[in-house]
Formats: C-alpha cells, sequence, structure tokens
C-alpha cells in the first residue's frame, strides 16, 4: 500500500437503485443521477417517468436498463396519492430501481443488501414504516407480475424475490442511502459498498455522485492503513447538533477526534 494524494480518486462504487422525488426527476437524469446544469433532460416516450441527459440517451446500458423498468414506472404512476401514499410509491419506485439493475448488472444480488444495517425497529416511527416498507414490498411484486407478457413470464417474474428479502432490503436504506442533492431533496440512492465507510468530523474523503456511482476523492494526503471516512452531514453544525443529528439518523455516537475534544476546541478553531 501507498500513501493516496490528495485530490486523488480513492474509491468509487456504482449506485445500485435510486428513487428520485417528484419535483427532481425532470432535472436530474435517471442514468447517471447529474442534475441538468448542460442541458434539458428528456423524457422517455414511453412512461413518460424518466428523464434523461443527452450522454445517456446514447447509451446502449442505459436503454438496456431502462427496459427493464418502464413498464413498471409507468404502471406505478398510474395509482393515485390516495391509493398509493409517498412513502410507499418511494420505496416501490427504489425496488424497481433495484430490479433494473439486477436484471443488467450480473454480480449483483438482492440478498448483497441483507449484510447492511437495517433500521432498529426501536427507533420512533420505525414499526409505521416497517408496516409501509412490506406494503411496498407487496405492491412491487404485484406491479412486477401483472406487466409481464405471457404466463411463462409472470411464473419466472414471481420467482425472483420474496417478499421478505425486498422488505428486509428496504429497512437498510434510513441508515444507508446517500442523498441526492442538498440534504437529499433531489431523493436518494443505493450503493451497498459504499455504505462500509465510516462517518467522521474530520474525514479525508469526500464523496461525490455522478455517472451512475458514488465516487470518494481524498482531502489531503491519506497515510497507508489509515482508515477511509467521509462526513455524513454538514459539518459547519455546533458539535452538540452533530452529535444528535447523528444518533437520530445514524443510530451511533461519533467519537472522532473533533467530537472528543468538545466545544470548547471548537470555538478556538473559528476566527
Amino acid at each position: 500500500a501507498s500513501r493516496i494524494p490528495r485530490f486523488d480518486a480513492v474509491l468509487t462504487v456504482r449506485i445500485w437503485a435510486v428513487a428520485l422525488a417528484l419535483p427532481a426527476r425532470p432535472f436530474r437524469c435517471r442514468s447517471c443521477f447529474r442534475a441538468s446544469g448542460h442541458g434539458a433532460l428528456q423524457a422517455c416516450s414511453v412512461c413518460g417517468e424518466a428523464y434523461f441527459c443527452a450522454t445517456c440517451r446514447q447509451s446502449a446500458e442505459t436503454e438496456e436498463k431502462h427496459r427493464h423498468e418502464c413498464l413498471l414506472l409507468q404502471r406505478l404512476e398510474g395509482f393515485s396519492s390516495k391509493e398509493v401514499p409517498t412513502e410507499v410509491r418511494a420505496n416501490v419506485a427504489l425496488l424497481i430501481s433495484l430490479h433494473a439493475f439486477l436484471q443488467t448488472e450480473p454480480r449483483g444480488n438482492v440478498s448483497d443488501l441483507l449484510d447492511l444495517v437495517q433500521e432498529p425497529l426501536s427507533r420512533p416511527g420505525a414499526r409505521r414504516r416497517a408496516r409501509l416498507r412490506a406494503a411496498a414490498a407487496k405492491l412491487f411484486l404485484e406491479i412486477l407480475e401483472e406487466t409481464a407478457e405471457t404466463a411463462d413470464k409472470k411464473a419466472e417474474r414471481r420467482s425472483l424475490y420474496a417478499a421478505e428479502v425486498l422488505t428486509a432490503a428496504l429497512a437498510a436504506l434510513p441508515l444507508n442511502a446517500f442523498g441526492l442533492g442538498p440534504e437529499g431533496r433531489d431523493g436518494h440512492g443505493l450503493a451497498p459498498a459504499a455504505s462500509y465507510i465510516n462517518h467522521s468530523c474530520v474525514p479525508n474523503c469526500v464523496e461525490q455522485i455522478g455517472e451512475g456511482c458514488v465516487r470518494f476523492f481524498a482531502l489531503r494526503d491519506i497515510e497507508p492503513g489509515e482508515e477511509i471516512t467521509f462526513a455524513y452531514l454538514d459539518l459547519s453544525l455546533p458539535l452538540e447538533d452533530r452529535k444528535r443529528l447523528v444518533k437520530t439518523s445514524w443510530d451511533f455516537s461519533c467519537d472522532c477526534a473533533r467530537c472528543r475534544l468538545g466545544p470548547g476546541a471548537e470555538s478556538q478553531e473559528k476566527p
């Protein structure tokens, strides 16, 4: 192992699935996940629910992946907000995206998501969210089967996923999803390998989302054997706010050097 110089790329991880917020869909490419800062996005002419940048529209990989989700997205949008609540809809959308990824990525397996830390049922509102996740898994499987073209295809799709496995995979979202846009307002994505990178309030890396991946870049020189870390939150927040947010959002207590020094040390850092 050798030192990683400042600004170098440290790690690149594929995003397996994404759920885009409704207002963000026309402005964030469904394939590379970049915001539309370099030209307008174009909606799929079939489903009208997925938007792609000019580069991704010309990609055979994008076309093949979207082929596995196009009719599913169209069917999901056919339900009213009264029939399918927002939280259930977002979870179904993420499962549709996950299905498209797994159908085009031979190394991907839904069981890999079961190794991620799941939301504890002891958290406030967790049992309600667990019920909504179960409802989302059930609805996704219904949509998956009913959009199959033949009886044989329906039987094949029924055997792809177990509802319990999908529900468990969704339970990993609260503690492992990556937010898109400021404060995650554009939606969230799931990149399993990136979920194993820990938080620090003095991180040595910063993450960047684009080209369908989460990329980590060195903020300073990283020595051999040093743990790779990045910040899960806004580091300008006061110590107590950071501690509270880390605990409520990710269910752990930060023990980084900055937090151990306490608020006195932070006040000395300010000009």
